[in-house]
């Protein structure tokens, strides 16, 4: 409560405006979020000057734990990407790339589509990403010799599920860290995520698994929609604006929608290993800061951009026998310790992610990826976050946002259109943005007869060139590009995923065109 003054103070009246709103501002705020207070005293001459300087000595004050903190960011994310690593093979092992003449490493994990009872006549097809990986592992595919451009072959792209590599399971994700990251809260050192995936069991208050409740950080719900997502408690509002009501408090959706976002995570991290790589999922693109929206809950494609820049940035020195490390306590020093201890018994380490400053995102979903947009918009005084949308104008969202570059396409735009359009926009931006990495959104509801969709491609024309032309530029400038499915929607899902399946065969083709296992 604000307190009147006891006495009249004489004082001039821009002084006395500043000082009510000053005083105003210093106590409008919520329990959590409240500034440090302003006190004035009254019983002394009160000087401008003197209220400015102690407000500035508390922001001085502050300074170094905020870059402690951020620092703190830096080093948990770049240890959780090792981490991801070290569990990855918790399913699929994945065949070595560089013996793989075949294909370029793809992404998949069993739990894509495992989310039980699953309505049968939802508009979203749950199932179409079980069915993509089985489209790969059965459908004959033509097999392009790399000296001659006829046919040499027909047979299944991929050989075995053992030839995928997989996310970890759920209960191994650290899932905490990553909604720290990012939403910009405070990281606990005490209780972030191990070499094992678990958490330090010293103090049992603090102590709590991935799938268990996690406290807000804050006291804006909004702000903290994933940690209430992972608990399942979103409003009755919010579910229906992501568009799966009551199924989004299941466990299986829950579970799924994080191991999704750590497909994508790790499909960079290959990418950036071996220059290309393709998830089997992911593509979550309408999910924004503050909830979730057409069918998306968190935005797979912000979330591995912010984490790869931010671990880019940690401070860390490697010697031979020692580890010099800027880090704020001994938690995070004898973490650092085991992230190069491991690192030596590794003969695999795709968490050389240093260059990378500056990501875009190439989304070429029939719907604008407005979600992307709004969190490129958010970070946009950090600088790493760049989004092109080419997109039908008249479809959903209604409301559009600004992407750094929108080309938005009337009804019904046909293959030559559409490829004009995407060839003058992609080349601007990268030559403009020039990333250190690109993911592209590869939806296939742009297909002419797509339920959801108002653009005319077709399979074998449009779609497949477009996927060919976004892949072939980045590799061939030397930019490791990552590959998200993004939207589709059929009732065949059988045709779907094999039409879904066009991305992987045409990272193949890539793949293979520019031998990619030799380097």
């Amino acid at each position: 409560m604000v307190r009147g003054l006891v006495r009249p103070i004489t004082i001039r009246r821009g002084l006395l405006s500043l000082l009510s709103f000053l005083s105003a501002s210093a106590f409008s705020s919520s329990k959590k979020t409240r500034p440090l207070p302003l006190v004035v005293s009254l019983s002394q001459p009160t000087n401008i000057h003197t209220i400015i300087i102690s407000k500035n000595e508390n922001q001085k004050q502050r300074r170094p734990q905020q870059q402690q903190q951020q620092q703190d960011k830096m080093l948990v994310a770049k240890v959780s990407l090792k981490n991801l690593i070290a569990t990855s093979t918790s399913q699929y092992k994945g065949i070595d790339p560089l013996s793989n003449k075949m294909h370029c490493p793809f992404v998949y994990h069993d739990g894509y589509s495992a989310v039980p009872d699953w309505p049968s006549k939802h508009t979203f097809p749950m199932m179409k990403f079980e069915k993509i990986a089985n489209a790969l592992l059965t459908t004959p595919t033509p097999i392009i010799s790399s000296s001659s451009t006829s046919t040499s072959t027909r047979i299944p792209l991929v050989r075995s599920r053992n030839d995928f590599f997989s996310p970890p399971n759920f209960s191994e994700l650290p899932i905490e860290d990553w909604l720290d990251i990012l939403y910009n809260n405070d990281i606990n050192i005490e209780k972030s995520t191990s070499d094992d995936g678990n958490r330090d069991d010293d103090n049992d208050d603090d102590t709590r698994d991935n799938n268990e409740s996690i406290d807000n950080h804050g006291n804006n719900n909004s702000n903290n929609f994933g940690y209430r997502f992972l608990r399942g408690e979103l409003t009755e509002e919010e579910c229906r604006k992501i568009g799966f009501r009551e199924q989004t408090h299941k466990t299986g959706l829950i579970e799924r929608t994080f191991l999704e976002i750590a497909g994508t995570i790790l499909t960079a991290q290959l990418a950036l290993k071996y220059g290309i790589a393709a998830n089997l999922a992911g593509g979550t693109h309408h999910a924004h800061p503050t909830g979730g929206a057409g069918y998306t809950i968190l935005n797979d494609l912000a979330i591995t951009s912010k984490l790869l820049t931010m671990a880019a940035k940690a401070k860390i020195k490697k010697t031979v026998n020692t580890t010099t490390v800027i880090a704020p306590n001994n938690s995070m020093n004898s973490i650092i310790a085991k992230f190069n201890e491991d690192d030596k018994k590794s003969d695999t380490d795709y968490t050389d992610i240093d260059d990378v400053k500056r990501v875009l995102v190439i989304d070429c979903d029939v719907h604008q990826g407005d979600g992307t947009a709004q969190y490129s918009t958010s970070w946009k005084e950090e600088g790493f976050l760049f989004t092109v949308s080419i997109h039908c104008e008249s479809n959903y969202p209604f409301q559009k946002c600004n992407s750094t570059y929108d080309i938005g396409l009337s009804d019904h735009c046909n293959d030559d259109e559409y490829l004009k359009q995407l060839k003058y926009i992609v080349n601007h931006a990268i030559d403009e943005i020039k990333p250190n990495l690109i993911l592209y959104d590869a939806g296939v509801d742009v297909y002419k007869y797509d339920k959801l969709g108002r653009i005319d491609l077709s399979e074998e024309y449009g779609i497949r060139l477009r996927d060919r032309f976004v892949l072939d530029k980045s590799v061939s400038l030397g930019i490791p590009i990552a590959a998200v499915v993004g939207g589709g929607y059929d009732k065949d899902i059988d045709a779907l995923a094999r039409r879904h399946a066009i991305l992987h065969e045409e990272c193949a083709y890539i793949w293979r065109k520019y031998k990619l296992w030799k380097k």
